[in-house]
């Protein structure tokens, strides 16, 4: 496989820098914390529209726009 994440666990246990149950533990840990936060979404109110843009990385308003009024 070419996966360089997959590449790069395996060199780490190969030279003894990390253990398998490190990598499981970190799975599980990675796992749980996006768990939490899906049920925090599920569980949140939706925003109000005035906060609908507010802390988005890309601004896709005016294609937003653009698909609108060629509707």
């Amino acid at each position: 496989t070419r996966d360089p994440i997959g590449i790069f666990e395996k060199k780490l246990l190969e030279n003894g820098l990390a253990t398998q149950a490190e990598f499981d533990e970190n799975d599980a840990m990675a796992t749980q914390v996006s768990e939490d936060a899906a049920e925090f979404a599920d569980n949140s109110p939706d925003p109000a529209l005035e906060e609908l843009y507010t802390d988005v990385m890309v601004d896709n308003s005016t294609a937003l726009t653009y698909r609108y009024e060629r509707k």
